[in-house]
């Protein structure tokens, strides 16, 4: 098991990369102009405003008290997932920088995977079905997924048949064409992640046929009934 999970965590900057790349340079395009001009407002704001924002010892020790105040209170499931979705973004974000470091990093991971909440585990649906979301990301939340065992196997089974990205293939080597492929293969890491673990749990079964019954790409329909043929061998 360990060493299917290893394949995939290998494989995950190969598949993320194409989109990745595109997407950033996309985003850099759009966003620089604003930055600069918000980065010039806000350093004119802040030498016009320095004065007004002197704190006095009294300030800062009533700023020091409020702090540790705020430490001793008790964690929010609020902040609790905003840190987990930090923690993810910085993950997925480097997901390319593994190298030979993937069999350590996966049974970190794996030990992550093994405490998610139902808030997590629903935030990793959303971004895995996202059309939207980094290709890193959508990779990531699909992986994390496949190491969560039986508490993630409905999410599991609902990407696998989760539709694939609209849009007529044009040309080879296309952003359509490319979507397209990354998004049959995170649906493959589902079915694959299912289909082990039928081998064990009825629960994984069942939902390995659910998901056969309702995937609606050709490919993928006869991929996952391969699989489920196996298990009848």
């Amino acid at each position: 098991m360990l060493r299917r999970h290893y394949r995939w965590l290998v494989l995950i900057p190969i598949i993320a990369w194409a989109l990745y790349d595109w997407r950033y340079n996309q985003l850099v395009k759009e966003v620089l102009p604003h930055s600069k001009a918000n980065t010039l407002t806000a350093h004119t704001t802040t030498t016009d405003s320095a004065s007004s924002k002197r704190i006095t010892p009294a300030q800062q020790a009533t700023k020091t008290d409020s702090k540790h105040s705020l430490a001793a209170k008790p964690t929010s499931p609020q902040s609790q997932a905003q840190k987990f979705q930090a923690w993810f973004d910085n993950e997925a974000d480097n997901v390319d920088r593994i190298g030979d470091d993937s069999l350590h990093a996966e049974r970190r991971l794996k030990k992550v995977a093994a405490q998610l909440n139902r808030t997590s585990i629903n935030y990793l649906l959303s971004t895995a079905t996202n059309p939207s979301a980094a290709a890193n990301q959508q990779v990531m939340a699909v992986y994390l997924l496949t190491l969560s065992g039986s508490q993630a196997l409905h999410e599991l089974a609902d990407i696998a048949s989760s539709p694939l990205p609209e849009g007529e293939v044009t040309q080879p080597d296309s952003l359509t064409e490319t979507s397209k492929m990354q998004s049959k293969a995170l649906r493959v890491m589902a079915i694959d992640s299912l289909a082990e673990q039928a081998k064990r749990d009825v629960a994984a079964l069942n939902q390995l046929k659910k998901a056969i019954a309702t995937i609606s790409d050709p490919y993928l329909r006869a991929y996952a009934r391969k699989k489920l043929a196996n298990l009848k061998r």
